[in-house]
C-alpha cells in the first residue's frame, strides 16, 4: 500500500487514537478498514465502479461520532486523504454539494500545495463543482420567468398553475399570446438549462477522476474517504439532497463514503415529507452499497464512556461502603431497563445537580437516583409530599432487570454481607429522614440501616454542629432532593455537545 509522504509526523499511533475508546470500536474499524479497501479492490477487478458508499446504522449514543473521528484519523496515519462532513452544521447551505466539495478541499490542501498537476485538475473539478451548485439554485422556474417579466413573476407564476381553459378565460387573446411566448422562452431555456447540467456533472465526474488519477501518480495513497457525520439531524430536504448528490456525482473510481445515521430515524424524516404509505427504508437501501450495524453497548460501557466524557465531582457524592460508582450506577440503569438516550438525560440531571451542590454534607446518591430517574421518564411522582410512597410507584413501574443488590459488609466476623435493594436502601433513608437530625433512630439491627445512620448523623454534626434549637428542629438536606431535580431536569443539553 502505497504511503503519504505528506502524513503529518504529529499524528499518533493506532493505539492512542483508541485510548479513549470505552465501546469496543476499535476492532470494528480494523475490521471495517479492511473491508472497504478489498472491496473496492474488487470491484475494480470485475469492472464495476471502484467506488463504495457505506452506512454506519447505530441508534443515538451508540458512538457513532467517537468512531468516524477516530476511524478517521487511522487512516490519515496510513496516508489516506479523510474528508470529514458534519452534516448537521452545514444544513443551512443550499446545496449539500458545497458541504463536500468544502471538505475535500481543506483535505487534500497538503497535497494540492506541493504539486502543480494535482492542484490544476482539483480547481478544475471545484470548478465544475460549484458550477452544478449554482445550476441547482438558479434553476427554479420563478427565477427564470422574472428575467423576462420582472416584478410580476409571482402573478404570472400563479396563473400558469391553472389550466389553459380558465387561463383563456382569464386573458384577451394578447396577453395570451404573450404569455405563451413566455412559456415557450421559458421552456426553451429550462431544456438548454437541463442538457447544459447535463454536461457540467459529466465533466465535474471526469476531473475529479482525473484529479484522483493524478493524485496516484504522486505516490499518494487511494481511496479518498469522505465521512459524513449527523446526517439524521439534519432537515430532511438536506439529508435527501445529500444522498441524491452522493449517489449520483460521486460514483467515481477511488472515492468511498461513509455516512453514519440513526437509520430508522432518517427514514422517519423521509417519510415526514413523502408520506406514511412511503417505503422509507426501502428508499434511503439505494444509496447504499452496505449497512454495517453496531453492537448495542452495554450500559455499563456507555455510563464509563459518559464519566470519561463529562466527569461527576465524585467527592460530593455519597455511595454505599465499597460500592464503585460505575458498578452503581451500570446496575441501576439495568434494574430500571433504560435506554442509552434515556441514561444520558439522567446522568446529565445528576451531573448537574452534582455542579450547584454547595452544601458541606454529601450528596447521597442512592437517594438522588431514583428521583432523577421519575423525572426522567416524566412519571410526577409526589416525592417532596409523599417519598415512601412514591417509590412504591416507582418499583411497580419497573421494566429492568437484576436485583439492583447492595452488599454491607457485616460487623460480626464470619456473618454473610447484609444485601438490600437499592429501592430499599433510598427507602431507609427517606424514613430517617422524616425524623429530625437530632432524633436519629440508631437502633437498627440490619447494617444498611445503621450506615443510613451514620449518614445522617454526619450530615447534623457537618451542618449543625451536633446542636439545635427547641421550635426550629433540623431536618435532612435529602429533603430538598426533588425541587433540586426538578431545576436540574429543566437545563435541557444540547445533543452531541459537551459542556
Amino acid at each position: 500500500m502505497p504511503q503519504n509522504k505528506s502524513a503529518p509526523a504529529t499524528e499518533p499511533g493506532t493505539g492512542e487514537i483508541w485510548t479513549e475508546d470505552k465501546l469496543g470500536r476499535s476492532e470494528e474499524a480494523a475490521f471495517l478498514k479492511s473491508f472497504l479497501l478489498n472491496r473496492v479492490g474488487e470491484r475494480k477487478r470485475s469492472s464495476l465502479p471502484a467506488s463504495y458508499v457505506l452506512n454506519i446504522d447505530a441508534e443515538w449514543g451508540q458512538g457513532k461520532s467517537f468512531f468516524l473521528s477516530r476511524f478517521g484519523r487511522m487512516l490519515r496515519k496510513d496516508g489516506f486523504i479523510v474528508a470529514e462532513v458534519n452534516a448537521w452544521q452545514d444544513d443551512h447551505a443550499d446545496d449539500p454539494l458545497l458541504s463536500v466539495m468544502d471538505a475535500i478541499d481543506q483535505a487534500v490542501a497538503p497535497l494540492v500545495k506541493r504539486e502543480k498537476k494535482v492542484r490544476e485538475r482539483w480547481n478544475e473539478a471545484k470548478r465544475t463543482g460549484a458550477a452544478i451548485a449554482v445550476a441547482a439554485a438558479k434553476g427554479a422556474t420563478v427565477q427564470i420567468a422574472r428575467k423576462f417579466i420582472g416584478s410580476g413573476v409571482d402573478e404570472i407564476g400563479t396563473i400558469l398553475s391553472i389550466d389553459a381553459p380558465t387561463i383563456t378565460e382569464k386573458l384577451s387573446d394578447e396577453a395570451a399570446k404573450s404569455l405563451g411566448e413566455i412559456v415557450d422562452e421559458q421552456g426553451k431555456v429550462l431544456l438548454a438549462r437541463f442538457r447544459q447540467g447535463k454536461r457540467t456533472i459529466d465533466k465535474f465526474r471526469t476531473t475529479l477522476d482525473e484529479f484522483l488519477q493524478e493524485a496516484a501518480h504522486r505516490d499518494q495513497a487511494l481511496p479518498l474517504f469522505v465521512l459524513i457525520d449527523e446526517l439524521d439531524r439534519c432537515r430532511p430536504p438536506f439529508a435527501i439532497a445529500m444522498l441524491e448528490r452522493v449517489k449520483h456525482l460521486f460514483e467515481i473510481d477511488q472515492l468511498v463514503f461513509v455516512v453514519a445515521t440513526d437509520t430508522p430515524q432518517l427514514s422517519h424524516s423521509v417519510g415526514a415529507i413523502y408520506g406514511g404509505a412511503f417505503n422509507s427504508a426501502g428508499y434511503l437501501s439505494r444509496f447504499f452499497n452496505r449497512t454495517y450495524y453496531f453492537d448495542q453497548a452495554s450500559r455499563k460501557d456507555f455510563v464509563e464512556d459518559l464519566l470519561t466524557r463529562t466527569a461527576l465531582r465524585t467527592e460530593k457524592l455519597s455511595l454505599p461502603p465499597r460500592v464503585d460508582l460505575i458498578a452503581y450506577l451500570s446496575e441501576c440503569f439495568d434494574f430500571f431497563g433504560l435506554a442509552l438516550r434515556d441514561i444520558e438525560q439522567i446522568y446529565d440531571i445528576l451531573r448537574s445537580v452534582v455542579t450547584v451542590w454547595a452544601n458541606k454534607s454529601k450528596l447521597e446518591i442512592c437517594v438522588l437516583f431514583p428521583i432523577a430517574v421519575a423525572h426522567q421518564q416524566r412519571w410526577n411522582l409526589p416525592f417532596d409530599r409523599n417519598f415512601s410512597s412514591s417509590l412504591g410507584q416507582l418499583r411497580q413501574r419497573l421494566g429492568g432487570t437484576g436485583n439492583w443488590s447492595i452488599q454491607f459488609p457485616s460487623p460480626h466476623y464470619g456473618q454473610p454481607s447484609d444485601g438490600v435493594s437499592g429501592l430499599s436502601l433510598a427507602s431507609e433513608f427517606v424514613i430517617q429522614s422524616e425524623r429530625g437530625l437530632h432524633d436519629i433512630n440508631h437502633e437498627g439491627t440490619s447494617a444498611h440501616s445503621r450506615w443510613v445512620a451514620q449518614q445522617l448523623s454526619a450530615e447534623f454534626a457537618t451542618n449543625h454542629g451536633n446542636s439545635w434549637i427547641r421550635g426550629s428542629e433540623p431536618f435532612s438536606i435529602v429533603r430538598q432532593y426533588p425541587e433540586m431535580v426538578r431545576s436540574a431536569g429543566r437545563l435541557l443539553p444540547q445533543t452531541g455537545k459537551v459542556d
